[in-house]
């Protein structure tokens, strides 16, 4: 069979691994982490970087005549290299070509194994019939080497000419400097790409499964919004093909620790890039690095050994998973290579990173009951059984006005940042989805405001981007000019609600003073008296302290607010709303509510949220807000 040519699918890994290979050999990085094709080092390690020092023996002159033969060198003779036949003959001239050849020497990068002779252990267990033969693999060795980008469409072509003759010694010196090239480039162990190539010997059987693996996660029609993302980034590292992902970094921060599997697709997608030494990608790449202390080799083999994965699949994933913790290894460097060179650039790419991801893990340890409960509770909310959704407000009430109450406040917006920091954020989040379940448009919508208030909150990952960003605005407010620019840090979004940072809270339309308050079912009904009141008026400046930055890149101000000693009068034009009892906290005869309603009303009694709840229309002392009781 004549079959020089064959590049296999590039979903089945020879993309990702090119994407990084060509990034580094585009940007000439000489690091232990997939350097560069070319450069040198000493065997077994090498002295720096590349693909590996590469150079080969001079072919003996064909001898002239049977004489000549014992021009052989005892090397030559003991790897078995044939005299030349004493009597010319095309067998014989077949047999000495194909043993007498340049063998390649390719030298181990720095860090990396030495691989030295290898047998292809896949040539007695296939159907490889070696074409090619080592000529082919030296045609290889030198492509590799020299960066060309048809060595990465090779993988079958050489797993196949290996086998031409496996036991020759010599043949095992070429198959031995392909491997050094794989590893030398990747990272990865003579193992994990000894174990790929075998699969690649065969390369329909290859492609098979792939297209087999890709098909567990075809059909994903009736899956919900959430597995679907989840789904679909775990086949991403297989470039399968389906439906788009949207939000998968909003799912995934759901986890504290998420399998093995999600967090490569997530960090693979994160090393992609053509220069490490480019500070925007540098940055982006800060904001992905604590997630690589999650990169388990112990958890990868259990869940690919539950995952029932076949060997094409497990082997592509090893291959996947070695390949990127040495572009951790190398990315590292040029993040410590930047943060070297100004105190400022190690706040915001590695000080701010470990903070928040730090600070987010003790938060959630702190009140890991509460945030696991509300995790449960979105299992549930993206299930498929409405009534089972229902009867939670309660529950979730509770929990977000607990972990509110649990901080001092005595303001409205103390109390908004408390609600929407990295804990109560997601509470509120719990608090909003069940108001969805148990269609509460005006209550729905006050905690949709409330959330919009604030940073978006998901996760350390999340928390992660909102944390450098904060150490961004740190040093710009000082500086004119920086190398890190904001959108260079990617805040991720995704799910129903997520805070901007920049949303106005919700709008109290009406207020009075209450009359009285009656139970209607499951809600109350408060009616209003009708009076007019004055109140003290208050205005707000700008100061020139950056708290974030708007969607077109203008930066937004934190603002100093005063009474200024006028009186504006007000007049009530309240009527009647009922609400769920859930969120009338503080609410009674006599306190001034501050609300919000909707055009849904019944014997004009308006279905409505209380935004403030003060102890008097002077609105000196707060009641509760968001439904929360003041601590």
């Amino acid at each position: 069979m004549n079959r020089t040519g064959f590049a296999p699918k590039m979903g089945s890994r020879t993309l990702f691994l090119a994407s990084l290979i060509i990034a580094a050999v585009s940007c000439k990085v000489t690091s232990s982490g997939l350097p560069p094709f070319g450069g040198g080092g000493g065997g077994g390690g090498g002295t720096s970087g590349g693909s590996g020092a590469v150079s080969s023996e001079e072919v003996q002159p064909i001898a002239s005549s049977c004489a000549e033969d014992g021009r052989r060198t005892p090397e030559e003779i003991a790897d078995g290299v044939p005299p030349w036949p004493c009597e010319y003959s095309e067998a014989g001239e077949r047999e000495f070509n194909a043993r007498n050849f340049i063998r390649p020497k390719v030298a181990a990068s720095a860090g990396r194994p030495t691989v030295g002779r290898f047998r292809a252990p896949w040539c007695n267990a296939t159907n490889a019939d070696g074409s090619g033969g080592a000529r082919v693999l030296v045609d290889f060795v030198k492509a590799g080497v020299d960066g060309e980008s048809r060595f990465f469409d090779s993988a079958s072509s050489a797993a196949v000419a290996m086998c031409a003759d496996p036991d020759y010694p010599r043949a095992q010196d070429v198959a031995g400097a392909y491997v050094q090239v794989w590893v030398n480039s990747t990272g990865a162990s003579p193992q994990a790409v000894s174990d790929w190539l075998a699969t690649m010997a065969d390369h329909n059987k290859h492609d098979d499964e792939i297209r087999a693996t890709c098909e567990r996660w075809a059909d994903r029609g009736n899956a919900s919004e959430r597995d679907k993302d989840l789904q679909g980034l775990v086949a991403s590292l297989f470039e399968c093909t389906g439906p788009s992902v949207s939000a998968p970094v909003w799912h995934l921060d759901r986890e504290n620790d998420p399998p093995v599997l999600m967090t490569l697709a997530r960090l693979r997608q994160c090393a992609r890039w053509d220069d490490i030494n480019n500070i925007q990608f540098l940055t982006s790449w800060a904001a992905c690095r604590p997630e690589a202390a999650l990169l388990s080799a112990a958890k990868l083999d259990a869940e690919l050994k539950s995952g029932n994965f076949n060997a094409s699949a497990r082997a592509s994933l090893k291959l996947d998973f070695e390949t990127l913790q040495a572009r951790v290894v190398e990315l590292d460097a040029a993040l410590e290579k930047q943060a070297a060179s100004d105190p400022a650039l190690r706040a915001v790419l590695l000080d701010a990173p470990a903070k928040a991801w730090a600070e987010w893990q003790a938060g959630y340890q702190a009140h890991r009951a509460e945030v696991d409960a509300a995790r449960a509770y979105e299992e549930v909310w993206f299930g498929n059984s409405k009534s089972a959704k229902r009867g939670c407000l309660a529950k979730a009430q509770a929990s977000f006005a607990s972990y509110v109450r649990s901080k001092p406040w005595q303001s409205v917006d103390e109390m908004a940042a408390i609600a929407t920091d990295p804990i109560g954020g997601i509470l509120a989040e719990y608090l909003r989805q069940c108001l969805v379940a148990e269609g509460d448009a005006q209550g729905e919508a006050m905690i949709t405001a409330l959330i919009g208030s604030g940073l978006p909150r998901r996760g350390p990952r999340f928390a992660v981007a909102i944390g450098m960003r904060a150490a961004l605005a740190d040093v710009m407010s000082d500086r004119e000019r920086f190398a890190i620019q904001p959108d260079f840090i990617d805040i991720p979004m995704g799910g129903d609600v997520v805070g901007s940072g920049f949303s106005y809270r919700m709008r109290a339309d009406y207020s009075g003073v209450v009359s009285k308050v009656e139970p209607k079912g499951e809600r109350l009904v408060v009616s209003f008296k009708a009076e007019r009141w004055s109140e003290d008026e208050r205005e707000c400046i700008e100061t020139n302290r950056i708290i974030g930055w708007r969607p077109d890149g203008t930066p937004m101000y934190r603002q100093n607010c005063r009474y200024t000693g006028k009186k504006v009068q007000r007049e009530s034009q309240a009527y009647a709303f009922h609400l769920p009892k859930e969120l009338a906290a503080g609410i009674k005869p006599g306190v001034f509510v501050e609300y919000s309603t909707g055009s849904e009303y019944t014997d004009k009694i308006f279905n409505g949220a209380a935004v403030h709840v003060w102890a008097d229309n002077q609105k000196k002392k707060l009641v509760a807000a968001y439904g929360v009781l003041a601590p």
